[in-house]
């Protein structure tokens, strides 16, 4: 057997470090290894009461929020019910308003309907009395005026003046052309009424000699048209060449103040005299003449409807 020499013996760096590892773990257990089995009990117990406090974190904010939840809809159910009560008053009262209203306008409206219709009969009544009035004044002084005739206005021309149907609907402006052309008729000299034709027609009506017309109405513009000497509002272009006259224009509704005026009729009859100087006085056109008759002829008829009228 051979026997090592101590002397020479050279220990394993390895084993010996596995020892040295193994003396510490060993002191250390026996220095630290309760505290350390404590420590890790307490963390986890630790950790055990957290779970736990969060769990009833959470179950105590769920029945918070159910709370809330309920609370909160409870609210708006009421919120709900009222206004729903609030709007329904309200709407009843605003229909009851309505109606108040509805009913005061219905009145107001049945009175002013009711003053309109007196005040419009009591402007007619004075209307009426204003033209006739007016009306036997251009009558009465045919003499003082100097209008070489006299003209009544019950007859067939006058009626179709009338039954004209852009003036029937308004007899008082019916009535103010026929006294516009029963003065125009009265105010012709001689001449110019054995020459002188007339016709209601469509859209005018027209008094004219030769191809002249000396007083007219016109649908389109509702004005009349009067020939005269001076005092024109424009020229009339088929005289213009041989001797100056004009127009006279007047609105339908505003010829109450021509009916008492010689100055305007006495300057009518002067250029009825003066259209001789022209040739369209004497040129006749037959196609202007359609739906006219000779004035003479016209109130000629309307005089023996008047005896007629008279004697039976």
């Amino acid at each position: 057997m051979t026997m090592t020499d101590p002397s020479t013996f050279t220990p394993d760096p390895t084993s010996q470090a596995k020892q040295a590892a193994s003396e510490i773990e060993r002191l250390r257990e026996v220095l630290y290894g309760d505290q350390a089995r404590q420590t890790e009990r307490q963390i986890a117990d630790l950790e055990s009461g957290i779970e736990t406090l969060r769990r009833e974190l959470n179950d105590a904010m769920d029945i918070r929020l159910e709370a809330l939840a309920a609370a909160t809809s409870q609210a708006q159910a009421l919120a709900h019910q009222e206004i729903a009560g609030r709007f329904e008053a309200q709407t009843a009262q605003l229909q009851a308003t309505h109606e108040a209203l509805t009913r005061q306008l219905k009145r107001l409206a049945t009175n002013f309907r009711s003053q309109v219709k007196a005040l419009r009969a009591d402007i007619s009544r004075h209307f009426d009395r204003l033209s006739a009035e007016q009306a036997e004044r251009a009558r009465s002084p045919q003499a003082e005026l100097g209008a070489p005739r006299s003209v009544k206005e019950s007859s067939r021309w006058a009626d179709a003046i009338r039954r004209w149907k852009h003036v029937e609907p308004d007899p008082k402006v019916a009535q103010a052309l026929v006294t516009f052309f029963r003065l125009a008729f009265e105010w012709l000299p001689e001449q110019s009424y054995q020459a002188a034709w007339f016709g209601v027609h469509a859209d005018h009506i027209s008094l004219t000699v030769g191809n002249i017309q000396l007083a007219s109405a016109s649908a389109a513009t509702r004005q009349v048209q009067l020939l005269v000497d001076q005092r024109w509002h424009k020229p009339a272009k088929s005289t213009r060449k041989y001797i100056p006259l004009g127009w006279r224009v007047r609105s339908w509704t505003r010829l109450a103040d021509w009916t008492t005026s010689p100055q305007v009729w006495t300057s009518y009859a002067a250029a009825a005299e003066k259209v001789w100087a022209t040739p369209h006085a004497r040129a006749v056109i037959r196609r202007n003449l359609a739906r006219k008759r000779p004035l003479r002829a016209v109130l000629h008829r309307a005089a023996r409807s008047v005896r007629a009228a008279r004697t039976g």
